[in-house]
């Protein structure tokens, strides 16, 4: 039987798939397991021999009307018997409806969209059901009952050796301090004193500062440039080389953003820090030790969330949920992954 999962968006929400289409395999291992997603995302899946990886170059081959035919002709050539649809979103819909009138079996996930709006309105306290959650849903609507319940145990899903750059006395941690919107982000400047700290107190820590583009590299050169402990990884590196790195981390400081999932799935400690989103939304790594998350409280900070992705202005106008986070509490966090 071949099945077919579907899941475009940001690479943060692609990434938390890996864990269960993994475990979808293991466990069903009579599938034929296909994925499709966007092409710049294949990395991630490169290791998973029994998975086959379809990845797409959605903005320039599939836009418009046009494009949503075009997509759903080539999902129809794959010849899956059952397509899960983990996006659910109108080019999705689409494809799925017409998929069904072929008598095709397609399943979907059922996204919290009114437990979503209830959390940023201040009328929810609980916590959501974690994006993975509705992901195993959806795929055990299409039939497939997985034995091993979340969140799955620790693990190096890339499963790359050791590197070069574990040579050496150094401990190496990363730092993502980038986000998609800035209201996710701890401001950049306060990443000096946690260098200069640890110029001084840890001469054994090297720090791998991650993310992506011409502005962001140019940022953290004009900032950081002068300290000896801080490593620019900044247009150095493909995705795919990236995953070779993050295994020989101690650790991984990010926001809420997609490198705080890489970090998880290449199985070494995460700190995130969170502000405009909430790690109450569902996304968040699974509470426990070795996944801290620093935010201001709720009760401390009524505001939060002010939306779910944080692409939204600041409604105080003063991003205080990010700037009241003290440089000593992430400092004090960052150490405690040295014991």
């Amino acid at each position: 039987m071949r099945v077919l999962l579907i899941r475009f968006s940001a690479m943060g929400d692609v990434c938390l798939t890996l864990p269960l289409i993994v475990k979808l395999k293991e466990e069903h291992p009579e599938l034929e397991v296909h994925v499709l997603s966007r092409l710049k995302f294949a990395p991630i899946f490169e290791n998973q021999k029994n998975i086959q990886f379809h990845g797409l170059y959605l903005e320039k081959d599939y836009k418009g009307l046009a494009g949503i035919y075009r997509l759903y002709k080539y999902v129809k050539n794959i010849e899956a018997d059952i397509v899960i649809d983990l996006h659910d979103v109108l080019r999705t819909k689409i494809i799925r409806t017409v998929l069904k009138l072929g008598k095709c079996q397609v399943f979907s996930i059922v996204k919290n969209r009114k437990e979503r709006s209830d959390l940023i309105k201040g009328l929810r306290s609980e916590p959501l059901k974690p994006a993975q959650e509705l992901y195993l849903e959806a795929i055990q609507k299409a039939g497939f009952l997985l034995k091993t319940s979340l969140p799955f145990g620790v693990q190096n899903y890339f499963n790359r050796n050791k590197s070069s750059v574990d040579a050496g006395e150094k401990i190496r941690i990363g730092i993502a301090p980038f986000a998609a919107h800035e209201p996710k982000m701890w401001p950049l400047v306060n990443y000096k004193a946690v260098f200069e700290y640890f110029e001084k107190t840890h001469p054994e820590v090297t720090f791998m500062v991650f993310g992506g583009g011409k502005s962001e590299k140019k940022q953290v050169d004009d900032l950081f440039g002068g300290f000896a402990n801080v490593s620019n990884t900044i247009g150095k590196y493909t995705l795919k080389e990236e995953l070779h790195l993050l295994p020989n981390l101690r650790c991984m400081l990010a926001m809420d953003s997609a490198n705080m999932h890489l970090a998880y799935l290449a199985g070494i400690s995460v700190i995130s820090i969170w502000g405009a989103t909430h790690s109450l939304a569902g996304f968040a790594l699974p509470d426990s030790s070795n996944y801290p998350r620093i935010e201001i409280p709720k009760v401390d900070l009524i505001c939060r969330p002010c939306s779910i992705y944080g692409n939204v202005p600041c409604r105080r106008g003063d991003h205080a949920c990010m700037k009241k986070i003290a440089t000593k509490e992430v400092i004090e966090g960052l150490e405690r992954f040295l014991v």
